[in-house]
């Protein structure tokens, strides 16, 4: 997802009832909110940029691996590649029919050995060997919009039910589908997903699975068989979402969803890198200098072991655009905003 204000319309096939558009807005039409919202941040200064990096397109952290940063844009197969000294490389995937009918809103993840793409149009996790450039599919039992890896053989997903009225965490184990759950984790709206959307990320450390909602301050903390260790909350106050979404008809009589009226997203992108929680908050505290928050991209921090706010710093806005997605990488944090991937100096104190 990106700032820019438009309609991401992605188009599903639904087994049994034709087709469903999923129609999601973006974050700058899903408004953060410059009004009072009852809590402080204790915030530790601006990050100093080191290097900017121009592209041609809009590009998105994939992650780190060997000492080097991924990123990906709208064609799955150009991929951009960083050091921690900013030199930069360009990896070239074969092509491959399937990854390129993925929809623009596809996202990729990187692991040791390789690189997974995936998009809510498709019911398949898509492997490239970055050794070999080979690719293979393992086949998902449903379509979703979330998934993380947590072994070589098992993820975690956030995908639709059987009815594809919601969507839910399910453990999936490649070759025998989807462990079955003993109660819901997500709320069940019956919006397709679109009150719990948010960001699925697993903690080696800790051996945690994350997930941060978009739209208010819950944030799961689950073991890897989806047992809930602990809820906790980002350090705002927005304890429910602030969202309508509702299912509509089309001239062609057609089913989609969408929301009602634009809302207001709580957080955006976030990242996870040795056991601390980096969340882009679109919401102003209390406390903040309005002009320092229209200025910058607010970063908050939470230690995962127990989901303790740390503190906050600013990403400085980069053409009056904030964070697409932020990695850290090393001692520097990286950033990609609307044409440009920067790299900014990362003070670490010593969090608890």
């Amino acid at each position: 997802m990106n700032h820019n204000v438009y309609r991401a319309v992605i188009t599903i096939l639904l087994s049994g009832i034709g087709f469903l558009t999923l129609q999601q807005l973006n974050a700058h039409s899903h408004y953060g909110s410059e009004q009072p919202g009852g809590f402080k941040r204790i915030i530790r200064g601006k990050a100093v940029i080191n290097h900017v990096f121009p592209t041609k397109s809009n590009y998105y952290s994939a992650g780190t691996a060997n000492g080097k940063c991924y990123f990906y844009a709208a064609n799955p197969r150009d991929i951009i590649v960083l050091d921690s000294n900013f030199d930069a490389g360009i990896l070239e995937l074969p092509k491959d029919s399937a990854i390129e009918r993925f929809s623009y809103a596809y996202k990729a993840r990187l692991y040791s050995e390789g690189m997974e793409f995936y998009a809510i149009n498709k019911a398949s996790i898509y492997c490239v060997d970055m050794n070999t450039l080979n690719i293979s599919k393992i086949n998902v039992p449903r379509n979703y919009s979330r998934i993380i890896r947590i072994s070589p053989n098992s993820y975690i997903v956030k995908g639709f039910d059987s009815l594809y009225r919601s969507q839910q965490l399910y453990k999936l184990t490649v070759g025998q589908g989807y462990q079955r759950l003993s109660k819901a984790i997500l709320p069940e709206a019956g919006d397709i997903g679109f009150a719990t959307d948010g960001n699925l990320f697993y903690d080696s450390i800790s051996h945690q699975v994350i997930y941060v909602f978009l739209n208010c301050n819950q944030v799961l903390h689950l073991d890897t068989s989806l047992n809930i260790l602990y809820r906790k909350s980002t350090v705002d106050t927005v304890s429910n979402p602030k969202i309508i979404a509702k299912k509509l008809l089309n001239k062609d009589n057609k089913a989609f969803y969408s929301y009602t009226k634009p809302t207001e997203y709580v957080n955006y992108t976030c990242c996870l890198h040795r056991g601390i929680l980096y969340v882009n908050s679109l919401l102003k505290a209390d406390n903040e200098n309005i002009n320092d928050f229209r200025e910058n991209s607010v970063i908050d921090v939470y230690a995962v072991k127990n989901g303790k706010y740390l503190s906050s710093f600013y990403l400085p806005k980069y053409m009056h655009e904030g964070v697409k997605s932020i990695e850290v990488l090393d001692d520097k944090i990286l950033a990609t905003y609307q044409n440009a991937i920067i790299s900014f100096s990362l003070a670490k104190p010593n969090y608890p």
